[in-house]
């Protein structure tokens, strides 16, 4: 497995501007920038170990980019994998596209400084990595042929492709709640009104404590689980009436 310096974030149906983004990133900054794509099949090939090469990958990378979408904002996986870069606490670009601008980015993401792509983009956003891994000469590129061929890649990702957006955006506010996120709910719901500690929650879960954490705090303020304060015990969580009552209208209360 081969360090990446940097790892973007994007759906299947983001897989061409994905590939074109990181085919410009390499190419401008030959030998010094790595990119992982996990729908490239460069990166992940034929016998590896999908989710070992994305989580080194993750854990390597310096830089990561986040291509946002009206589709990819409702992916789960988009949210965890920028919640990993966010605890390492490595840059985060949001690049946007289809609909959604820099300005109109939902939150967590729109903490961070992102990008819109629109002419004059990569000028920007190869100053930006450049500034990010302290590169001071460039080779001299078309930014205007860049420009044109990301935005040929992403006019290709049809709005109809995209599934509606029922609520916000976010998924924090969204009625409905991911996978790990339901998981967590089901644990904290079969230890009969008690809290557990984050480390026994984590090993339940199958993710790392830092993991664990950041979508229990989102699940925290979103109501669906609290934390009671336990002098010297280490952090615990307990299961919220909100979210046994999401368990029970969706039939997921064991």
């Amino acid at each position: 497995m081969k360090p990446y310096a940097a790892f973007i974030s994007h759906t299947s149906s983001e897989a061409k501007l994905a590939i074109c983004l990181k085919e410009w990133i390499e190419s401008t900054f030959a030998g010094h920038i790595a990119v992982f794509v996990s729908s490239d099949k460069r990166d992940i090939r034929a016998g590896d170990k999908w989710f070992q090469e994305i989580d080194g990958a993750l854990n390597t990378a310096k830089v990561q980019v986040v291509i946002c979408s009206p589709n990819s904002l409702t992916r789960p996986w988009i949210h965890f994998e920028s919640g990993c870069a966010w605890i390492r606490g490595i840059p985060i670009i949001p690049v946007c596209h289809s609909g959604i601008t820099k300005d109109t980015l939902p939150s967590p993401l729109s903490t961070f400084q992102g990008l819109t792509l629109e002419k004059g983009f990569s000028e920007q956003f190869i100053a930006a990595l450049a500034n990010h891994f302290q590169i001071g000469n460039l080779p001299r590129i078309s930014f205007a042929e860049m420009d044109s061929e990301l935005l040929k890649a992403a006019a290709g990702i049809t709005q109809s492709s995209f599934p509606p957006i029922a609520t916000a955006t976010t998924s924090q506010e969204s009625s409905v709640l991911d996978e790990i996120q339901v998981t967590i709910l089901k644990v904290l719901s079969q230890v009969d009104g008690q809290s557990i500690h984050a480390d026994d929650l984590a090993g339940a879960v199958g993710l790392a404590v830092s993991k664990l954490k950041y979508f229990a705090d989102r699940l925290e303020k979103a109501g669906y689980l609290y934390s009671p304060i336990i002098l010297g015990g280490g952090r615990r969580y307990s299961l919220a009436d909100k979210g046994r009552a999401y368990l029970v209208e969706n039939n997921l209360l064991e």
